[in-house]
């Protein structure tokens, strides 16, 4: 073969391989990105893994623990904030609610515990003792129940003694408030709770009467 035959095979191989080696460039790259978006997508996934345990045992906690058993009032005092993470959001909770925050609006009765007279004389001298203060000791919750009661209206009648010497009948009487529902016992208040009860909270009348029952 003559010299110009091999430069031109010799340049042929040469570009054969730069080709090659290009698409093998390529490809890596190629592959590279791929990895990239792949890692990206994995840690993608840790991150709502994670959010998704920590909703669950938020769930879990809620159903099998102490917060099932929480009144609404409590539900309703302890705050939460939402928290954006990617691709899903987290609830975490807030401290604690003191119990200012949970029941502050409430009134207070002040209930003063007297000290026994017996007590009000010094064991030593027996001379009696003199009131300094009083100390606040612990506080509780108390609920009165519901209380159904019978209302009986009586009417005064009111006559005038002179005129019934004359055999004169005049006389007055008080003026009683009028029934809301005539020949019925229902009063105002208790039309209200029943309303209360079924629209506000959807309570059927047959678990009222259940109450009611309860209440006597």
């Amino acid at each position: 073969m003559d010299p110009k035959g091999q430069d031109i095979l010799f340049n042929s191989e040469t570009r054969q391989k730069d080709l090659m080696i290009q698409m093998l460039s390529e490809r890596l790259d190629e592959k590279d990105g791929t990895i990239t978006e792949l890692k990206e997508t994995i840690n993608d996934l840790k991150e709502t893994i994670a959010g998704l345990r920590e909703t669950l045992d938020e769930f879990q906690r809620k159903l099998f623990g102490t917060g099932s058993e929480k009144t609404k009032q409590d539900k309703e005092t302890e705050e939460t904030v939402t928290t954006i993470v990617k691709s899903h959001k987290r609830t975490t909770r807030k401290a604690k609610a003191t119990r200012e925050d949970q029941y502050g609006n409430l009134p207070i009765h002040k209930e003063v515990i007297p000290l026994p007279e017996e007590d009000k004389y010094c064991p030593y001298c027996n001379s009696k003792m003199e009131y300094v203060t009083e100390t606040f000791v612990r506080e509780e919750l108390r609920i009165t129940p519901a209380k159904v009661e019978r209302i009986h209206y009586y009417q005064e009648k009111w006559q005038c003694p002179e005129c019934k010497k004359d055999g004169d009948g005049t006389s007055a009487e008080s003026k009683t408030p009028t029934a809301l529902i005539p020949h019925s016992p229902a009063s105002p208040s208790i039309v209200s709770y029943v309303a209360m009860e079924k629209i506000g909270l959807a309570m059927p009348y047959y678990r009222q009467e259940f109450l009611m029952n309860q209440l006597g």
